[in-house]
């Protein structure tokens, strides 16, 4: 559950800040998407709570060290962090990298490979389907 709880502050910060600092047109997307993620944290939260048999939750718990349940967030705090720094597709292409080959235990080719493929469909969509341009971060602002 804490895992849940911490990107759900996450996500409740965001949609504070979000509200307060984008232009209307800028949120729609962003805002939508953080609605959408609280729902299903919510879903997530709800299931734990609830559920059928307490012996089967038992036996699904395994007891993981903090620092391996604080990944999750600790690794969607970085990413929002590079993607406000460097723009959403330097940030993201690093982020999606180091999650699949860290988190996800995949193979480094694998995840460069999945990412390359990932951030080209975003950009061909986007940018050229779209003609809408993804933050560019801080840094790289013109």
């Amino acid at each position: 559950m804490l895992p849940s709880l911490l990107i759900a502050a996450f996500v409740l910060a965001y949609l504070v800040t979000g509200y307060q600092t984008l232009e209307a047109e800028s949120r729609q997307v962003p805002v939508m998407t953080a609605w959408i993620t609280l729902f299903l944290l919510a879903l997530d939260l709800f299931s734990s709570w609830k559920g059928g048999n307490e012996e089967n939750h038992k036996k699904a718990e395994v007891d993981l060290p903090l620092y391996i349940e604080l990944r999750a967030p600790l690794s969607l705090l970085a990413l929002i962090v590079m993607i406000y720094f460097v723009g959403f597709y330097i940030g993201g292409s690093i982020y999606l990298v180091l999650a699949l080959s860290w988190l996800g235990d995949q193979k480094l080719r694998f995840s460069v490979i999945t990412t390359i493929l990932t951030f080209l469909s975003i950009y061909l969509l986007f940018e050229k389907g779209l003609s809408f341009q993804l933050y560019q971060g801080i840094l790289f602002a013109s």
